[in-house]
């Protein structure tokens, strides 16, 4: 149960925009397919986008029938066999994975929108927790000092921290 909990929270979680990542290209183009008469058809990436995040949530609603299997093992078998399956199920996922990766489109990271700067963590700590007060504005304005954090970068931590006292 531990397994397959970790697995929810940590494959499922980054599946979505690993899917989007694989797919680059998003500007429509003109393609002619093999199989037609030589007419020329017009290929949206976005519609594309959309049709591949259709097909995975299918396949995965389909999957989440496979509890049918796991019941039924579990009562002829026992509770081993029924976590076995989900865990062989995620162990062949990762592999395909794995064996694949060297087809993968690897996405470059953004580390500004990944995490906050330090400077700015320490600010928002010496002010109290209060948040306006590490707005470079505030920090020009108030204490006559420039700092290495962006309005952008302060807006975003803002609009996060709000979105997390929501939830």
């Amino acid at each position: 149960m531990f397994l397959i909990g970790i697995e929810g929270g940590s494959f499922r979680a980054g599946i979505v925009p690993f899917i989007a990542d694989q797919y680059t290209a998003i500007t429509p183009r003109l393609e002619m397919f093999p199989d037609s008469d030589g007419t020329l058809v017009e290929v949206d990436g976005v519609l594309t986008l959309q049709y591949i995040y259709n097909v995975y949530y299918w396949a995965g609603n389909v999957g989440s029938l496979s509890w049918i299997a796991t019941v039924y093992l579990e009562k002829r078998v026992g509770f081993a066999a029924s976590y076995g399956l989900g865990m062989a199920l995620i162990a062949i996922a990762t592999a395909f994975l794995v064996a694949g990766r060297q087809h993968l489109v690897k996405a470059p990271h953004n580390r500004a929108v990944v995490s906050p700067s330090k400077d700015l963590n320490i600010a928002t700590f010496k002010a109290g927790f209060r948040l306006y007060e590490a707005d470079p504005t505030y920090q020009l304005e108030n204490h006559r000092r420039q700092v290495s954090w962006s309005t952008e970068l302060f807006a975003d931590v803002s609009k996060t921290i709000g979105l997390l006292r929501m939830l």
